[in-house]
């Protein structure tokens, strides 16, 4: 999603729900697949193969205490044991990931690929890392990868639009988009980013409908209200802009969009003493153009 701009000079939602991918994409991530499930062969496995399950399973232990430091050693080791095992390169990966270094993740994801090329969720991953760095391009060629491994993953392809939309193909994401909600209806992310896509064609009524749909999911998150105001006063509905800025606010007093929006619905009716009070606020919880 996009960073956090003045509207005034940048076309762009002041409190997207996704602010950066460094949350979006976790969480995207989050809902494509859950850490790999150790699977245990039939056959009975070799000491080397057994040794390399207990490095796993202890990798596994410590990334769900979020220890990601200790999970990757401990992924290491199992690797090291039994290099073509695709969960532990997998694992190793995802901790990376939530240690956002991503080149390496990358680097791991590869290796999954090469030996598992038919798994959908390595090159999801790959794609994501890469969105991350801003190698869209490519992040869209894994993704698309995914898709065709995988076509009813709602999620990956709402990643897919994230990626479109900061290479700012609107029209293209817009579709990606409909494809994820049309298969995960009750995707808060695909609706936020349907919300953003909108709001960049200068669709504010539609953008709102889209956001009244994250309000529907997620009814006391602040920064749809914020988003919910902010298109309501660029369409000049000030007084229903102000009552879904006082809910952000009431929601979170802190929230520095909020206060700047609330300023520039109040300094269209003219109250610009009102006004300067929430611009003053704004700026004293880090607002900046």
């Amino acid at each position: 999603m996009a960073p956090n701009h003045n509207l005034t000079m940048h076309n762009t939602l002041s409190s997207p729900i996704i602010i950066s991918l460094s949350s979006a994409y976790k969480t995207i991530m989050k809902l494509i697949y859950p850490l790999f499930i150790l699977i245990i062969a039939i056959a009975a496995p070799s000491t080397c193969q057994e040794n390399a399950e207990e490095w796993l399973e202890r990798g596994n232990e410590l990334f769900s205490q979020g220890d990601y430091e200790e999970a990757i050693e401990a992924y290491d080791e199992a690797l090291r044991l039994d290099p073509e095992n695709p969960v532990a390169w997998s694992n190793k990966g995802t901790a990376l990931i939530n240690q956002r270094r991503y080149e390496e993740a990358i680097q791991a994801f590869d290796e999954v690929i090469r030996i598992d090329p038919e798994l959908a969720s390595a090159w999801s991953y790959k794609g994501g890392a890469l969105h991350e760095l801003g190698e869209y391009d490519e992040a869209i060629v894994a993704l698309d990868q995914a898709i065709g491994l995988e076509p009813e993953n709602g999620s990956i392809w709402s990643l897919k639009g994230s990626a479109l939309y900061f290479q700012g193909e609107y029209d293209e994401a817009l579709n990606a988009i409909e494809e994820a909600i049309r298969l995960e209806p009750d995707s808060t992310i695909a609706w936020s980013l349907k919300a953003d896509i909108l709001y960049e064609q200068g669709d504010y009524q539609e953008a709102i409908t889209a956001v009244d749909e994250v309000i529907r999911l997620m009814p006391d998150y602040p920064a749809a209200w914020s988003n919910r105001g902010e298109l309501l006063w660029r369409l000049e509905r000030y007084d229903e802009s102000l009552e879904a800025l006082d809910r952000a606010i009431q929601l979170d007093s802190d929230l520095a969009d909020a206060w700047y929006n609330r300023g520039e619905a109040l300094k269209a009716q003219g109250r610009d003493e009102e006004a300067d009070v929430a611009y003053t606020r704004a700026k004293e919880l880090g607002y900046s153009s």
